[in-house]
């Protein structure tokens, strides 16, 4: 019975967390900071293009930065502000590179990325948003979940390195 208040601990944890994704990610669903840059000549040599490149590459470096931070992230209820907050900056950053036409010009491995970071965090907030009404099935649901990021993860790094070093 001493892992049962563990257990409860843990799944009051990520209640909470769950709760605190839910708000950031959906308070943080519209960012509009980039949506008005067009970002159609970032492989071109014009100056206007490097501008664009290199605010595409602001947000994929933080885009980066809270993936390489998730991937060390375990899941317990000590994690729950920095498993928050890299979700949260996460979904704000693809939210603002898709405002300046995707990631790197939307195409190719990044636009892949791109769908992938959406649909993951969406089964993210999905599993949150369970935890109040069943919190054992969505605690192990929200792991599943962040395991698959975090699978993901590496492969995403590593492309957005070379993209933006």
């Amino acid at each position: 019975m001493t892992n049962r208040p563990r257990y409860q601990t843990i799944v009051g944890g990520l209640a909470v967390a769950g709760a605190a994704l839910l708000a950031a990610c959906s308070s943080g669903s519209s960012s509009t900071s980039a949506a008005a840059k067009p970002h159609a000549a970032v492989h071109s040599g014009s100056p206007a293009s490097s501008s664009s490149k290199k605010a595409a590459c602001q947000h994929i470096t933080s885009l980066r930065k809270s993936l390489e931070s998730l991937t060390h992230t375990t899941v317990s209820p000590t994690s729950a502000g920095t498993i928050t907050a890299d979700l949260a900056n996460i979904q704000s950053e693809v939210s603002a590179l898709k405002g300046m036409g995707g990631m790197m010009g939307g195409s190719g491995a990044m636009a892949a990325h791109e769908s992938q970071l959406n649909a993951s965090v969406n089964q993210i907030k999905k599993a949150a948003g369970m935890l109040s009404s069943s919190p054992s099935a969505a605690m192990q649901s929200l792991t599943t979940e962040l395991n698959k990021l975090k699978a993901m993860a590496p492969a995403m790094i590593s492309h957005m390195k070379t993209v933006c070093p």
